[in-house]
């Protein structure tokens, strides 16, 4: 999607073992594209395009880059944005928005100083189900800011889970006509 963008200084400029330079290269590119377009629609010229890669991966570090002067680094998730111990495993809380930790502060029906404490008396998929009925539970509108953190090397943690929506093959370990294999044989 870098047609008609002229860009200079491909590299490797983001810390990754994936290649996160080329996505986000190409999504920048279509940000321009999509000004250019919008130029020549409101009858201007459309503009020639170009783009410096290292420009671009500074810009998706920033945060790593912007300083106030004498001021320190504020870190860039919430306190209740973490992985949390829970009665039974962990929930990974998303809590940077401030109706999320109304949100979440309201089902504990404590305060963020006891919020941790109030988390490990809760079984994980209770905190991330609004289908219990159980202690107020309301932590799953379209904007939910929980998720159970479940076992990657256990195949019933994700059978189990009404959210996959796996087919019954699937479940048995057979989806596509294939046998078991990796962690679930």
């Amino acid at each position: 999607m870098t047609d008609g963008v002229e860009v200079t200084s491909r590299g490797r400029y983001l810390p990754s073992a994936f290649d996160v330079d080329g996505p986000a290269v190409t999504s920048v590119c279509s940000a321009l594209l999509g000004a250019a377009e919008l130029a020549e629609a409101r009858g201007r010229r459309r503009p020639a395009l170009d783009l410096d890669a290292g420009d671009v991966a500074c810009a998706f570090a920033s945060e790593r880059h912007l300083r106030r002067p004498g001021k320190p680094l504020s870190p860039p998730f919430a306190c209740l944005s973490r992985f949390a111990r829970t009665h039974d495993g962990w929930i990974r809380l998303h809590a940077n928005y401030p109706h999320h930790r109304r949100a979440l502060l309201e089902v504990l029906s404590t305060g963020e100083e006891r919020a941790f404490e109030a988390i490990e008396e809760w079984r994980a998929e209770e905190l991330e189900s609004d289908r219990s009925s159980s202690r107020r539970l309301r932590l799953l509108p379209p904007d939910a800011p929980t998720a159970t953190s479940r076992s990657s090397h256990r195949r019933e943690h994700w059978t189990a889970c009404p959210c996959t929506g796996l087919t019954p093959a699937a479940q048995a370990g057979r989806a596509g006509g294939t046998e078991p294999r990796g962690a679930y044989a």
